[in-house]
């Protein structure tokens, strides 16, 4: 059973505000696996924002019958289980990410790489001279650029 501590009604609360969903005993045995495989012990809070809308289940098609590169795995086009899930209505903030990070340690790709794509009209001139990939030349590297800094170093307040 999931249980969850409601939050004010929609039209008091702010935007961001979060709810404590909780996993309790009789919870199916699926929902213990995964949240196991995500290190979080049963019983334990799991902050959920409260904007998040609930998209059920079903079967849907996905994939592609023209893959562009065989290694993606996006061909072909195949019938797929999708289980229930939860979904942000609006962006994650950064300040919504780096509660995440803190409670999670989590570690970006951009964190352990020392880089990230960039926007090339987002690229400050003080980034220097960048490379690009081959059909998505709008997208810049810059080295630094994380989720801290989204245009690189000296962006943090971006």
């Amino acid at each position: 059973v999931v249980t969850e501590r409601r939050a004010a009604p929609k039209a008091l609360r702010a935007p961001h505000e979060t709810t404590e969903r909780t996993l309790g005993r009789g919870a199916p045995e699926s929902v213990f696996r995964r949240f196991a495989r995500q290190g979080i012990q049963h019983g334990a809070a799991r902050r959920v924002a409260a904007h998040a809308v609930e998209i059920p289940g079903g079967r849907a098609l996905v994939g592609t019958g023209r893959a562009e590169l065989a290694d993606d795995g996006e061909g072909p086009v195949r019938r797929v289980a999708v289980k229930p899930f939860l979904l942000g209505a609006t962006t994650v903030t950064n300040a919504e990410f780096a509660a995440f990070v803190e409670a999670t340690s989590h570690v970006t790709e951009a964190e352990r790489w020392g880089w990230s794509f960039v926007f090339w009209s987002d690229v400050p001139k003080s980034a220097g001279p960048t490379e690009g990939v081959i059909g998505s030349e709008w997208w810049r590297r810059v080295d630094g650029a994380t989720w801290r800094a989204i245009h690189g170093p000296g962006s943090e307040d971006a």
